[in-house]
């Protein structure tokens, strides 16, 4: 996955004032696929930030697996940690 662009306030601001992408590209010396990516972001959500759920999802810390560690703790604290996570395919 690719950094968001540092410059995403900039390109918005040149948009706005109608230039061209090709002119904000050169101006900012960032790739032309960038802008259009900014702009598009920026025209779909109309505001700047990341879309949720970018990045990798969580799969063993979840709030549900969390719980279910700490009743089998409860329910058994001697029990060691590697015959627990074996049991509930956690590494």
């Amino acid at each position: 996955m690719t950094a968001a662009s540092p410059h995403r306030t900039l390109i918005v601001d040149f948009y706005k004032r109608g230039l061209s992408t090709g002119d904000i590209s050169k101006r900012l010396g960032v790739h032309r696929n960038t802008v259009f990516a900014t702009i598009r972001r920026f025209n779909q959500l109309g505001h700047l930030k990341d879309r949720t759920g970018r990045g990798r999802p969580r799969t063993v810390r979840t709030p549900a697996k969390i719980k279910a560690v700490r009743e089998k703790v409860r329910r058994n604290a001697h029990r060691s940690m590697k015959k627990m996570s074996d049991g509930m395919d956690i590494s």
